[in-house]
């Protein structure tokens, strides 16, 4: 919390500001950094699971989102790709909603953003780098996001706790 309260007082004070911090202000985030440390492996989450129509229109849409023509591409069962797109469309709402709750430390998102980008490109290396038809190595690919997908809720929990150290470090 010192590393936060000293960036908010230099910025105000270099912008012609009084450094001055109300108490709703303080207490919001102080409740942001005691839920990075005070969370036991397990985040719960605030979206609701995928109905299943859902996953099955966007699989069965005419104009298929780029993600499931890929799948298509990989040659995937219709079982397999409402399953990767229930994963996916979870996923995404669930970033939406830990943002408009705030449940991000200012700034994290686009750290969490480029995190996950490179994560996903690393994936992508490790299948080109791989033998196999292209439908293999796709399939891998898919394999490796999946696996993603199922530990998000320790590699969100260790994001913020990560944010945390760093923004408190001077």
């Amino acid at each position: 919390m010192f590393g936060w309260v000293m960036n908010k007082v230099v910025t105000q004070c270099t912008t012609g500001k009084p450094a001055f911090i109300s108490k709703h202000e303080f207490d919001s985030a102080l409740s942001t950094h005691q839920r990075a440390y005070n969370q036991n492996a397990s985040i719960p989450a605030l979206s609701d699971p995928i109905d299943e129509s859902v996953a099955s229109g966007a699989v069965m849409n005419p104009n298929p989102d780029t993600y499931i023509r890929q799948l298509e591409l990989i040659e995937l069962d219709f079982t397999d790709k409402c399953r990767a797109a229930s994963d996916f469309l979870r996923t995404k709402e669930e970033t939406v909603r830990r943002a408009e709750k705030g449940l991000f430390i200012p700034n994290s998102m686009n750290d969490y953003m480029d995190r996950l980008k490179r994560s996903w490109s690393n994936a992508r290396t490790r299948a080109r780098l791989s033998t196999g038809t292209d439908i293999e190595r796709g399939t891998l690919l898919l394999a490796e996001t999946s696996d993603a997908v199922l530990t998000m809720k320790y590699k969100i929990q260790m994001f913020h706790l990560s944010s945390v150290l760093e923004a408190s470090t001077l």
